[in-house]
């Protein structure tokens, strides 16, 4: 009996690690829910309106949230109101953030200098943790044309539960290439307004340990290692039961 307990330990001990690196930068990532748009009117379902070029169409165009499609990595296979393309690109840009050898300092030069100004010198990306990574397309062709044109916007709000001091950064991934979002706001409310110029993967990022040399480390959702812990423990306290019936038995 006491050959197999040790077995099994080693067993835990094995699993455990391989639970919280198996996915390296961003384990959580991969099932988390995709974050709510805080509605600008809930009555209406107004998310906000388009700004830029007056005296256009386009300008003061209102966006509604039956007009938007929010879509988290979890679901960018499942999901039947995300395009195709745009499902794919999510895929391919969480494949790189998810890489070993991705280091968040190089995807952008526009990213390092926002963090240098926000967190101070001697800080760059690699001092951010991913803390939320999806898609947001858009379902209407009106709204698509309203967007296209250079200069026109739309502030967009999301609930990512954010504490109220903490330095919020936002990449959009267009054209093969990632870029920061300049107007970022963190409302103090658990709330995050951006300005977008596009709809497409959207990363946001928060100061964290980062990974200069340690690809691991990432933003880390323990209640999955504890649930497998939990499990593994459950089948432990089974074998012992069944090992002991049995020695009973056949002390008897």
């Amino acid at each position: 009996m006491k050959k197999i307990l040790s077995f099994l330990m080693v067993l835990v001990i094995a699993v455990i690690p391989m639970t919280v690196f198996a996915s390296n930068f961003v384990p959580s990532i991969s099932y988390k829910g995709a974050p709510e748009i805080v509605l600008a009117d809930p009555a209406t379902g107004l998310v906000g309106e388009v700004e830029g070029n007056v005296g256009t169409a386009e300008h003061d165009r209102k966006v509604y949230t039956n007009c938007l499609v929010v879509t988290p990595v979890s679901e960018a296979s499942t999901s039947t109101e995300i395009p195709t393309t745009a499902a794919q690109t999510l895929l391919t840009v969480y494949g790189q953030l998810n890489n070993q050898e991705t280091r968040l300092s190089e995807l952008s030069d526009e990213l390092n200098l926002l963090v240098a100004s926000k967190l101070g010198n001697g800080k760059d990306a690699d001092d951010l943790i991913v803390k939320d990574l999806f898609d947001v397309s858009v379902l209407c062709d009106n709204l698509a044309a309203s967007l296209a044109p250079a200069g026109t916007t739309l502030d967009i709000t999301f609930d990512i539960s954010v504490a109220a001091d903490e330095e919020v950064f936002i990449m959009t991934y267009k054209n093969g290439s990632w870029a920061p979002i300049e107007n970022v706001v963190n409302n103090g409310d658990g709330t995050v307004t951006g300005t977008f110029e596009n709809f497409c993967p959207v990363a946001i990022f928060v100061e964290g340990e980062g990974r200069p040399d340690s690809p691991e480390t990432g933003v880390l959702d323990l209640s999955y290692v504890w649930a497998i812990v939990a499990a593994v423990s459950a089948i432990l306290i089974v074998c012992v039961l069944v090992i002991n019936k049995r020695a009973v038995k056949k002390s008897k």
